[in-house]
């Protein structure tokens, strides 16, 4: 049966450990994050655009807890606005 990431019956899962640090900063500069609900989501405070992160986490049961992921790169971005409206036709694909 594959993983849902939802624990078992007898050990449901109870967290996440989260934690990342700026690229190049490792000593002094790691925080430490645990997220308690279902729908999983982390905002990083205020990042100067370009800087590169590191993170990566674990889950936590009453057993337990996981061997962490291995480390994932980030690079904080300024996204473009929203599109506009599409006028242009492409082979009569709107």
């Amino acid at each position: 049966m594959p993983d849902t990431g939802a624990g078992s019956s007898a050990f449901p899962l109870l967290r996440y450990n989260f934690e990342y640090f700026q690229n190049g900063a490792e000593s002094g500069t790691l925080t430490k994050v645990r997220l308690y609900n279902k729908n999983v989501t982390y905002t990083t405070p205020e990042v100067t655009l370009g800087e590169i992160f590191k993170g990566r986490l674990k889950a936590v049961n009453d057993a337990d807890e996981s061997v962490w992921t291995e480390y994932v790169e980030a690079r904080a971005l300024l996204l473009p606005d929203a599109p506009g409206k599409v006028d242009a036709v492409n082979d009569g694909v709107y």
